[in-house]
């Protein structure tokens, strides 16, 4: 626009808000056509040294500092959600049903087919090999012989709900490997490739 004004944007964003720039700027030196838009409002321009000027006012450094008062406020509070969160789920006890391997086996194919997962390599499950029954059966366990998704659903829109996500997974893994040793392995690999997967 010119290099003597700040539109009101550019003096929104030098930390000024809309009631502050009424009471202290009042209305704007000048106005210009809209640029971007012909029926748009007009851009509304403030004199750079008006503004500048205003920002050393007392008024203006109050309004900073309680906004940064505010603003630490908020920090401090969201990271106790965040460490109550996380002490919540370090204390969720974790139940898994327990079931013969092979059961659990039979089910997570029957489970695979029900629901669509079939590939022609695998139309017939039991023909799968036994990586991919490990991991179906872990997968199983994980969303039919504990409450993983119910854990899940818990924390869906808290504070720290990325961290508490990959706390629950590990948990959970954990008390998987735990009541079904022959599957350790397939938990610890699933385990990694979520993490993996979330640091790229």
């Amino acid at each position: 626009m010119s290099d003597d004004f700040f539109t009101l944007t550019q003096v929104k964003e030098r930390g000024w808000s809309d009631r502050l720039i009424l009471e202290i700027l009042g209305s704007p030196d000048t106005t210009r056509k809209n640029p971007f838009y012909r029926s748009g409002p007009p851009i509304k321009l403030f004199m750079m040294d008006r503004v500048v000027s205003a920002e050393a006012s007392e008024a203006f450094i109050a309004y900073q500092s309680k906004r940064t008062a505010m603003s630490a406020r908020s920090k401090t509070t969201a990271q106790r959600k965040r460490q109550e969160l996380l002490a919540d789920i370090e204390n969720m006890p974790v139940s898994i049903k327990r079931k013969p391997s092979e059961t659990v086996i039979k089910e997570a194919i029957r489970n695979w087919e029900d629901r669509g997962y079939e590939r022609d390599d695998y139309r017939d499950g039991s023909n799968a090999d036994d990586a991919t029954k490990r991991r179906w059966a872990v997968n199983y366990i994980r969303h039919n012989l504990c409450q993983y998704d119910e854990s899940l659903e818990g924390v869906a829109g808290k504070i720290g709900v990325s961290e508490a996500v990959t706390a629950i997974r590990r948990k959970v893994y954990a008390k998987i490997a735990e009541a079904y040793p022959e599957f350790a392995g397939e938990c610890r690999r699933q385990m990694e490739q979520r993490e993996d997967a979330s640091a790229t």
